[in-house]
């Protein structure tokens, strides 16, 4: 494959996973009280200290998991197995581990977490019961402008991910994305409206793949995501050469905004 072909493919089919860190977690560390979970001296010195308080419960592991996972310390895995067996009526943690495994390469195990939380969280469509305890207090969350819509969307988003990475199933891939666009908020939907993209483009619906990127290019754009927004503008350009003839002159155009 030639140079050109090899960025091609990097612009149009790279996917954004919601709310994860860069590096790749490792998935197999043995499931054990949080009390016997060695924390690092220098990383989330906060968080680590109000878990320590007496009256600390399940959101505040969750935070300082999420700060362990974003810093790729091993020991996130081990916080967030142990708030889902504590704690089995918060559902959002089988999102994080969702995005573990899909970044260690364990497809079938990302899947099973992602949709046992639609399940549990009243469904795609919020029609069904819900066991998440958020969910029943203030509704199903997979609902335009419904209270944490935005977990919703997250999970959407990393299902199309996970969907786009097995390339078996481009159907389920079309209907988790779009459903993440019906859902939330344009603040929201940066990663979904670039894996929507490049998604479409994978499948050849070149029209809709370019309105993808344009969307988030805007989306990017009013949030002051400047690499986000010209990331969006060229994997259009790829497609529709109208919007940009090269990518001197999509370069031209970020420094435009930036000079804004």
């Amino acid at each position: 494959m030639n140079t050109s072909l090899l960025i091609f493919a990097a612009l149009v089919f790279g996917l954004c996973l919601s709310d994860v860190s860069c590096n790749q977690i490792d998935s197999d560390y043995s499931e054990q009280d949080s009390s016997n979970i060695s924390l690092p001296n220098e990383l989330c010195v906060n968080e680590a200290s109000v878990v320590r308080e007496i009256r600390s419960d399940h959101h505040d592991l969750m935070h300082l998991a999420v700060c362990l996972h974003r810093e790729s310390h091993p020991a996130a895995i081990d916080f967030y197995r142990h708030i889902r067996r504590s704690t089995p009526d918060y559902s959002y943690v089988l999102v994080n581990l969702g995005i573990i495994a899909l970044r260690s390469g364990d497809i079938d195990s990302a899947r099973r977490h992602l949709e046992q939380y639609l399940v549990e969280v009243g469904g795609p469509y919020g029609e069904d019961s819900p066991t998440d305890k958020s969910a029943i207090e203030r509704g199903p969350p997979c609902r335009p402008n419904a209270p944490g819509n935005v977990d919703c969307v997250n999970a959407l988003n990393n299902l199309g991910a996970l969907e786009l990475t097995d390339g078996k199933n481009a159907s389920t891939a079309t209907f988790y994305l779009y459903r993440a666009t019906e859902i939330g908020d344009e603040s929201m939907l940066v990663n979904v409206y670039a894996n929507l993209g490049g998604h479409l483009a994978k499948i050849g619906d070149h029209e809709g793949a370019a309105d993808a990127f344009i969307r988030g290019f805007w989306v990017s754009l009013k949030q002051g995501l400047l690499d986000a927004a010209t990331g969006m503008l060229v994997r259009r350009a790829f497609l529709v050469p109208t919007v940009a003839s090269s990518l001197e002159e999509a370069e031209q155009s970020r420094v435009s905004f930036i000079r804004r």
